[in-house]
């Protein structure tokens, strides 16, 4: 059951499947601020825990209380600062772990300030990062952004199959031609390969990958 609920102290219960673009709209309602950032990630509560996703320098990290998740056939609750957050890990990548609920610590804020938010962060994802279908940041950043480094190695509109990396936003790579998981994985390959001979740095996927 996909639930919600409103708590003391600026504080939701969302449960994990809820969507991050509905929870947007039912904080602004509520006057709650501090999730704005996420604004056209496609993704569920839950799954933004697991990653510890983030945009424009906010991560989950910043506003989840607490969690409660079922693992090895019992109930657990574990706090935000106990979940090991870091960047694009957290305590759930580690854990053969069910999340049920996510308990978010959010700030009143005026509906007008968190339309301005919203309205901000959703330009600043159009202007930067390219239409079309994609999975997202390919590669994680680390001191050098992996699209700097793509870019810096010319790659940008180098296609393999259907998949092609973008002129836009060289850590994105585009579905343009019906392309198939074998294409974007070999795209990926090459592109490590490629950016480690250039400059000495192994690229680390920030996609999950999952077994059938």
């Amino acid at each position: 059951m996909i639930a919600f609920t409103e708590l003391e102290n600026d504080r939701v219960l969302v449960s994990s499947g809820y969507m991050a673009g509905k929870l947007i709209e039912k904080l602004k309602e509520l006057n709650l601020s501090g999730f704005e950032w996420a604004i056209g990630i496609p993704a569920t509560i839950g799954g933004m825990v697991v990653q510890n996703a983030g945009a424009h320098g906010s991560t989950m990290r910043d506003i989840v209380s607490c969690v409660t998740f079922f693992e090895n056939g019992k109930m657990m609750t574990l706090s935000g600062e106990e979940l090991n957050f870091s960047y694009r890990d957290s305590y759930f990548k580690h854990h053969d772990s069910i999340i049920m609920s996510v308990e978010l610590k959010l700030k009143r804020a005026r509906k007008v300030e968190i339309e301005k938010n919203i309205k901000m962060f959703l330009e600043k994802r159009l202007n930067s990062q390219p239409q079309g279908r994609s999975l997202g940041s390919v590669f994680k950043n680390s001191i050098v952004p992996a699209g700097k480094l793509i870019e810096d190695a010319k790659l940008k509109g180098t296609k393999i199959g259907g998949i092609v990396v973008s002129d836009k936003h060289a850590n994105f790579f585009i579905n343009e031609d019906n392309g198939t998981a074998k294409d974007f994985f070999s795209l990926m390959c090459e592109v490590k390969l490629i950016v480690s001979n250039k400059f000495g740095i192994m690229l680390d996927e920030e996609i999950e990958y999952l077994k059938d």
